[in-house]
């Protein structure tokens, strides 16, 4: 945890420390991260004061990029006992961002160190961390653990980019229109391409009996990516209206114009129908609409004006948030960023501008069950359903997957100074979630590579089927020799019901 004052004793980031399970510690429970952009397009039209006809219209555009970025660490205790000595809880992350586009903007990344001992650390006295509440059996799939028994020791957000307009190869903060205005260009209405790149690496640390006690639990994870193609995603969200196609339009009456720069003007003029909801939700607040749509309508069409110059008062605004979660299936396998990730953890929603106060927090699925959390029967919100699949989770039993009876952290039994045996064989935590080493009889290699796959974390099918269960197998018969000089298996013909019993643990 200090400063390493020899290269030998630095931390590598997502390489564990820890190689072993014991019951009754609280643990890392997952890791959130939301990233909000808001990508606005304002076009000021140029018209001679005199009209005459089309001639002589141009058009420029204002592109207004903002970045936020915000993140919440878990911690769970999944015992069904409260922690009873005082806790030390430190997280703390470094988070590098890089925004670019395909028209010059390409800065260096921008790292941020978040939490840490001022802004990531929290001392919790004896019992502060209260039992779940869980156990079974459970009469309701809604039934959910006790809040008091989760704890987050890192909440925090940051402003990665203030609203902001590119001017050459560079971002200026929106707080000069009129001068941002003249340093662009006329007739250059060419849609940039933004995209968003974001790495996180964590650490997490609950230490017994304060900053100074016996570490419990600690996680150092690296390669907590998230990549965002903000104008793929504006098209895919938010592009009811048609706003944002890129498609340029030839002979348009001023200039080459992409379809969606069209579609803003005549949304404009009011040739286009709309709501007061479609125009409140980019940017301009309701009952404005119609005066609006007069002002510019006249200023676009009338013979004569007192000004050459006007905004387009319709001005599109694609909000998006994309929420990123790691979460435990089982609270025990949690050390490395695999063992965290599944494969619906992305979610990419559009955010209307007049729906602002009700924007989903990072915390939104915290104090809870989260949604990965999958012991045998499946247990709580989620039961009986499959995101991955679409429909009903068909492996709430399935024995390949986890350890029959197992529903809770408390239901662990595990070896404790025991001398070596098959006996307890069975006992051992196999590192992956609600298993332990897999002697049972059926290969989901066999039946379903894509649950494993899942079930892991291992979303590449090479590593997925080296670290399957049925690997175990090799592991068993290693330890065969290790248990004496005389093989434990018998003949099928020894009669002795005895020497059975003590080959078969009775």
């Amino acid at each position: 945890i200090a400063a390493a004052p020899a290269q030998s004793q630095r931390n590598i980031f997502g390489v564990p420390w820890i190689v072993g399970a014991k019951k009754g510690f609280p643990n890392l429970n997952q890791i959130a991260m939301q990233s909000v952009s808001q990508m606005t397009r304002k076009i000021l039209v140029y018209r001679p004061l005199t009209r005459n006809g089309w001639t002589d219209y141009h058009a420029k555009q204002m592109f207004v990029v903002g970045i936020s970025n915000s993140l919440a660490v878990e911690i769970w205790n999944s015992y069904n006992t409260a922690y009873p000595r005082p806790l030390y809880v430190q997280a703390d992350c470094k988070l590098t961002v890089q925004l670019t586009n395909d028209l010059g903007y390409a800065p260096s990344p921008v790292t941020f160190n978040l939490g840490g001992v001022l802004g990531g650390a929290t001392n919790l006295s004896a019992g502060a961390l209260t039992n779940t509440g869980l156990m079974p059996p459970l009469t309701s799939a809604s039934r959910q653990p006790r809040v008091q028994s989760f704890m987050l020791p890192l909440l925090t957000n940051v402003i990665v980019l203030p609203d902001s307009v590119q001017i050459g190869n560079s971002m200026f903060m929106v707080n000069d229109s009129t001068a941002l205005w003249n340093s662009l260009p006329w007739d250059d209405l060419t849609p940039p391409h933004w995209g968003l790149s974001i790495s996180d690496q964590l650490r997490c640390f609950v230490i017994d009996g304060g900053p100074n006690g016996r570490v419990v639990d600690y996680v150092q994870l690296s390669h907590l990516d998230a990549a965002r193609d903000l104008t793929q995603e504006s098209l895919a969200i938010a592009n009811r209206l048609d706003v944002w196609t890129l498609t340029n339009i030839v002979g348009t009456y001023w200039a080459t114009m992409p379809r969606g720069v069209i579609q803003q003007i005549n949304i404009s003029q009011g040739s286009v129908p709309t709501t007061a909801t479609d125009w409140s939700d980019n940017g301009l607040a309701a009952g404005t609409k119609a005066s609006a749509i007069a002002n510019f309508f006249a200023f676009m069409t009338s013979p004569t004006i007192t000004s050459n110059t006007m905004q387009a008062p319709f001005t599109p605004t694609a909000k998006i948030r994309q929420m990123t979660q790691w979460q435990a299936n089982d609270p025990l396998v949690h050390y490395l960023t695999e063992d965290l990730t599944y494969p619906d953890n992305v979610t990419n929603a559009l955010v209307p501008m007049s729906a602002l106060a009700s924007m989903p927090k990072v915390t939104s699925g915290m104090y809870r069950l989260n949604e990965r959390f999958s012991p045998w029967g499946g247990f709580g919100p989620k039961t009986g359903w499959d995101p991955f699949y679409g429909g009903p989770d068909v492996h709430l039993f399935d024995t390949a997957l986890k350890d029959p009876l197992v529903m809770v952290s408390d239901h662990w039994d595990f070896p404790s100074n025991q001398p070596l045996s098959f006996s307890w064989l069975g006992q051992v935590h196999r590192g992956t979630p609600w298993q332990t080493i897999y002697l049972k009889s059926a290969n989901i290699l066999g039946t379903d590579l894509i649950a494993w796959m899942k079930w892991s974390g291992s979303l590449n099918a090479l590593i997925a089927t080296n670290t399957a269960p049925i690997s175990d197998w090799p592991l068993a018969a290693l330890l065969i020799s290790l248990l004496g000089t005389n093989s434990p298996s018998l003949s099928v013909n020894n009669p002795s019901t005895n020497a059975w019993l003590g080959v078969l643990d009775g």
